[in-house]
């Protein structure tokens, strides 16, 4: 399910599902660890009838979008209307709740973590002092606090959860009354009760230590008041019966939540975080929590920030090409990746260069950076083309049209432009069109929205690549589907749905298209390819990786940072 409300500062992140509930919770790095990994902080109301639903059933209808800063969800079914302001301080999220319904009633939170990713050795209890259900192991704490009727919580329950026979306390909060265990310790869940009449509040606070986790008052919450109080006027009115649509203000509505949703993704120190969607952890229990110095360095690009991507890189790879990923820590990432065999090179050359012509670019140039432009230079066989590594998309080992573009460019930055040159005439040798089909490596010619990237990068082969590079794509790639969209290459088995197609529509890929349709003075076309962007795009203006070619549905993760920078940078050219 994608997440539709993401908030981040840095080293605090939450993210919401479309059903308004929170899903992933890091600190204190964005992306790592996340301590609920997918898990939902379930909620629920129950009326003094005895009625009890919780909010993700599927009878409400949920809808959510941005209001400045501050994240707005409308649940409406049974014949209410609850509305919840969102938004986050330094250490601390503050979620405002209002119900068109002038009665008391209980409503009921629940919370299932995993402390650093692994539910071992995990403590919740209730904290009587700073009225607080508080979760935490070792160096993380993490404290769930609630207002209602008594400014206090009235009901608690601690337990076992995730073991046979302990589904959790969250099956105890539907009769309306919870046990009252105030503590418990190993795979854990906790529950919290509040009487609430027309409107409560909620906190979710994070620190090093229980005596630094304390109460936290809205005041110290709320980073910015105008869009809290609007965000308020937006709900009343909703409450009042009024409609108002998600705002789709005008052409550039996109644009602030593409570069809001990107900074939440970015924490401290360069760390641009691919996705935090832990629903592809269903594949293969792995994510996109990482650090990918090629979506890095397009991001920074895209904001037109100098960001000390080099400084993130670990001194393991000082000296040698950099790894394929990195966790958010700074450690090497998984890869899939051989050491041994055909293909025995676990780095990334495209990211090496990429590296090397943004901090060129930014002035950011040391020992370390020279030392990555010159196993550029080796790099370099007697064919005049770079040694075999991985493509664009990690998946093929070859002398690839993308990884040498790269290359050419980094030359071009560093100053180099004779190496520069002597690249990209080898290039011209190495990659002639054959039937339409310019190679995406050296003897492979299947289509592939890469080399219409390579053009994009490193404009000196825009001359002798770029119009063929359209038409390529436009003939083999660029979808008729109800989704249009342009797909990845031909063959595309990733989240594939369906034969016939090349694969499926992603947001990078098309605005790619976009990019090279604006180079060539076809503004309109370009254009147009921003509004299908725009139509994608959730209510909250969230962007996945690639979408169903027929129902238009979003694939794989979302929102994936690297869509809604490639929307920024397309957007920004396009319209100025």
């Amino acid at each position: 399910m994608p997440r539709d409300l993401v908030f981040g500062n840095g080293r605090f992140y939450l993210a919401m599902d479309r059903r308004g509930l929170i899903r992933e919770l890091c600190w204190p790095v964005v992306g790592a660890p996340n301590h609920l990994a997918g898990r939902r902080i379930r909620l629920a109301i129950r009326r003094q009838s005895g009625w009890f639903c919780w909010l993700d059933d599927p009878g409400w209808r949920v809808d959510q979008w941005y209001c400045g800063d501050v994240g707005l969800t409308v649940w409406r079914g049974f014949g209410l209307t609850i509305v919840r302001r969102a938004a986050m301080g330094g250490q601390v999220a503050v979620l405002d709740y209002e119900i068109d319904l002038d009665e008391e009633m209980d409503f009921f939170q629940s919370q299932e973590l995993r402390i650093n990713e692994t539910d071992i050795g995990d403590t919740c209890f209730y904290a009587p002092d700073i009225e607080q259900m508080v979760h935490f192991k070792m160096g993380v704490w993490v404290g769930f606090g609630g207002r209602g009727v008594g400014q206090k919580i009235d009901q608690v329950a601690c337990g076992l959860s995730g073991i046979p026979e302990h589904e959790g306390t969250w099956r105890d909060a539907e009769d309306g009354h919870l046990a009252g265990k105030p503590i418990e310790q190993g795979s854990v869940d906790s529950t919290f009760g509040l009487r609430v009449e027309g409107k409560w509040q909620t906190t979710i606070s994070v620190a090093e230590s229980l005596e630094s986790l304390g109460p936290h008052g809205e005041e110290d919450a709320i980073r910015v008041r105008e869009d809290w109080i609007r965000a308020g006027v937006v709900a009343k009115g909703i409450l009042a019966g009024k409609e108002p649509l998600p705002g789709r203000d005008g052409p550039e509505w996109l644009s602030p939540i593409c570069e809001r949703v990107v900074r939440a993704n970015t924490g401290e120190g360069g760390r641009v975080i691919a996705a935090i969607d832990s629903d592809i952890m269903g594949v293969n229990r792995s994510n996109y929590a990482y650090v990918w110095m090629r979506d890095a360095v397009l991001t920074a690009t895209a904001l037109g920030e100098r960001v000390d991507l080099p400084g993130f890189v670990p001194e393991c790879d000082t000296g040698r090409f950099l790894w394929q990923k990195y966790h958010p820590t700074g450690y090497r990432g998984s890869t899939w990746h051989p050491h041994a065999g055909d293909g025995a090179f676990p780095y990334q050359m495209d990211e090496t260069a990429l590296l090397v012509s943004f901090a060129h670019n930014n002035q950011m140039v040391d020992s370390r950076i020279e030392g990555w432009l010159a196993l550029l230079r080796e790099s370099i066989s007697e064919d005049g083309m770079p040694r075999p590594s991985w493509d664009l998309w990690e998946e093929r080992f070859g002398v690839h049209f993308w990884t040498t573009a790269t290359v050419a460019q980094a030359f071009f930055d560093a100053g180099e432009t004779q190496a520069g040159q002597e690249l990209v005439g080898a290039m011209s040798e190495h990659f002639h069109p054959v039937e339409g089909r310019i190679p995406r490596r050296v003897n492979d010619h299947v289509a592939d929205a890469s080399v219409l990237a390579g053009c994009l990068w490193c404009q000196h082969l825009r001359p002798a690549f770029l119009d063929r590079s359209v038409e390529m794509v436009e003939q083999h790639l660029l979808m008729s589907t109800n989704c249009r969209g342009v797909a990845r290459y031909e063959g595309d088995y990733y989240c594939r749905v369906r034969e016939g197609y090349p694969g499926n529509p992603w947001i990078i890929c098309t605005m790619w298209l976009a990019r090279a349709y604006w180079l060539q003075g076809r503004k309109d076309e370009a254009d147009d390819l921003l509004v299908w962007a725009e139509d994608l795009a959730s209510a909250s203006g969230m962007l996945a990786e690639q979408y169903h070619p027929d129902t238009r549905e979003p694939l794989s993760v979302s929102p994936l940072t690297w869509s809604h920078a490639e929307y920024l940078e397309s957007a920004r050219l396009i319209r100025g």
